[in-house]
C-alpha cells in the first residue's frame, strides 16, 4: 500500500499575513506581546481531551508561571473546560476564545502548539502550525508522529501523562535557540512533504506504477 499525504497550498503571502498579525492577536485576547504562549486548536470533545491539555497546562504553569494558555475551538465539554480554566491553578492565564474563524491567525500568535489526542486520523493542524513556523508538542497517536520530525520540527511524546508532557514542554519552552531553529525547519519540513507539488507527483507516481507513465 502506497500512502499519499495531503498537499497544502502553502501561500508564503497568506502565511506572512497570520505572521504579521501575532501581537494583534494576542492584544485583542489581553496577552503581552512578550510572554511565552502555548496553545491549541481543538474541538472541545472527548477525543481530544481538552481537559488533559488544561490539566498539563497547569503543571507548566507552576515551573514557569508566566507562561499563558490559549485555547481556540469548541465543543460539547466547553462548560467542563471553563469550569478547570476558572480554577486557581489556572484562573487568569488560560484563554479560551471559543470557535476561531480565522484558526490560523490563533495559531501564529502562539510560541508552541500543544495537541492531547487520543485518536486521530492524520491532524491537519500540526502541519498547518509547522508551515506557520510554529514547533509543535503532540500525543504519538493516529497519524501525528508522521506530520513531524522529531526533535528537529517538533516533538512526538513518548507518553501522554501530564508530569511527562509537562516536562517536555518546560524543556523546550525554556530552549530558545531550539525553539527558532525548529520553527525554521518546521516550515521547510512540511513544505516538502504535504505540499501539492508533492501530492500530486506521488498521485502520478501510483497512477503510473498501475497504468503506465503519465509524466
Amino acid at each position: 500500500i502506497q500512502v499519499v499525504y495531503n498537499g497544502f497550498d502553502f501561500d508564503d503571502e497568506v502565511l506572512q499575513r497570520h505572521r504579521a498579525g501575532r501581537t494583534a492577536y494576542r492584544q485583542r485576547h489581553g496577552i503581552s506581546a512578550e510572554v511565552l504562549l502555548v496553545g491549541t486548536v481543538m474541538r472541545l470533545s472527548e477525543e481530544k481531551r481538552p481537559l488533559l491539555w488544561l490539566e498539563i497546562a497547569a503543571a507548566v504553569h507552576r515551573h514557569l508561571p508566566d507562561v499563558r494558555f490559549l485555547m481556540a475551538g469548541d465543543g460539547n465539554l466547553r462548560s467542563e473546560v471553563q469550569q478547570r480554566a476558572d480554577c486557581d491553578d489556572l484562573r487568569g492565564v488560560v484563554s479560551l476564545v471559543g470557535y476561531e474563524r480565522q484558526a490560523l491567525d490563533a495559531i501564529a500568535a502562539l510560541d508552541l502548539f500543544l495537541l492531547t489526542s487520543r485518536a486521530e486520523g492524520l491532524p491537519n493542524v500540526l502541519v498547518e502550525a509547522q508551515a506557520l513556523g510554529i514547533p509543535i508538542i503532540t500525543t504519538d497517536v493516529g497519524g501525528a508522529s508522521e506530520t513531524v520530525c522529531h526533535g528537529v520540527s517538533g516533538w512526538v511524546l513518548d507518553k501522554d501523562e501530564i508530569g511527562d508532557a509537562a516536562a517536555q514542554v518546560v524543556r523546550l519552552l525554556q530552549d530558545t535557540e531550539w525553539r527558532c531553529q525548529a520553527g525554521l525547519e518546521a516550515h521547510r519540513f512540511v513544505s516538502e512533504k504535504f505540499g501539492v507539488g508533492r501530492m500530486l507527483d506521488d498521485t502520478l507516481d501510483v497512477y503510473g506504477a498501475c497504468f503506465g507513465d503519465f509524466k
